[in-house]
């Protein structure tokens, strides 16, 4: 009996499967990154929903939207240190980490002004009547650590000064802001309408770069989280601009506000900018995009 020689592979046979496997991968790769991006952003659209949900049950408690601090306090520079028995670091306390406190707890009182205390995340907000201090309510949403502002080195939850979230652009303070799932986590932007605006006589318009009562939103309460010197950041460019304008303008109508009268929370999308149209939009009412 003869033997045969087994015949290995060529060349040719050999760039072929090469180059079929690189094309199996150059196809895979986009559809594991879309389906991984499309996971990130469900889960931040899923913690909108908690929030959203735990906003509603706040208002149907204390007939109010989440907030300890009024619309009008929030100015554009920042100027709410009075407030804090600390007023250095709580200058830039923020409508969003108003939000966290609101919902979750982490202030008390100190002296007649306030004081954020990690300890009290979680425990719900507190009563600051001086009749009747004390815990007011149990959380209406867990301070979850996945969900809030990681620590930075000082152990504080200031997200200009995280090195690992590279913001330092972000004007916070030292209390923490819910973040959204992505990779490169960016703050949910929580901003509460101004009620009184859909009443004014002559008409209300959308937004005002400081507190304006025939205005529904501020800008002032918004702009700490944007980076006002990327021109590719839409929300960068105030209320002066009118895509930004636009933005909070509702679809129905050019003289109305998205989610007036309640609350407007953003999400940055996939682009990890805020004012574009991957944007994660949530309000009052159950509404959201």
């Amino acid at each position: 009996m003869r033997n045969r020689r087994r015949r290995g592979f060529t060349l040719v046979e050999l760039l072929v499967v090469i180059g079929i496997i690189a094309l199996l991968v150059g196809i895979l790769i986009p559809v594991v990154s879309r389906v991984r991006t499309a996971a990130y952003g469900a889960n931040t659209k899923a913690l909108m929903q908690k929030i959203s949900a735990a906003c509603s049950t706040y208002q149907l408690t204390f007939n109010a939207y989440p907030g300890i601090m009024p619309n009008l306090a929030y100015t554009d520079p920042p100027s709410l240190g009075s407030q804090f028995s600390n007023p250095g670091a709580y200058t830039t306390f923020t409508q969003g980490e108003d939000l966290v406190v609101t919902l979750a707890g982490g202030l008390k009182a100190a002296g007649g002004k306030y004081d954020f205390d990690p300890q009290y995340l979680g425990q719900g907000p507190t009563n600051f009547n001086p009749l009747n201090g004390g815990q007011a309510h149990a959380a209406f949403i867990s301070a979850d650590p996945n969900d809030i502002t990681p620590k930075d080195a000082a152990g504080t939850y200031t997200i200009s000064s995280n090195t690992d979230l590279n913001q330092p652009f972000v004007k916070d303070s030292p209390a923490p802001e819910f973040m959204d799932k992505f990779p490169d986590p960016r703050p949910i932007i929580y901003a509460r309408a101004n009620r009184g605006a859909m009443s004014v006589a002559g008409g209300s318009k959308i937004i005002s770069a400081n507190y304006d009562p025939s205005c529904h939103y501020n800008f002032a309460a918004i702009k700490p989280y944007v980076n006002t010197a990327d021109t590719t950041e839409t929300l960068g460019g105030g209320p002066s601009k009118p895509e930004v304008v636009t933005y909070f303008t509702s679809e129905q109508s050019t003289t109305a506000a998205k989610f007036a009268g309640t609350y407007i929370l953003i999400g940055a999308g996939p682009d990890r900018k805020f004012g574009t149209s991957d944007d994660i939009l949530m309000g009052g009412g159950g509404g959201g995009q």
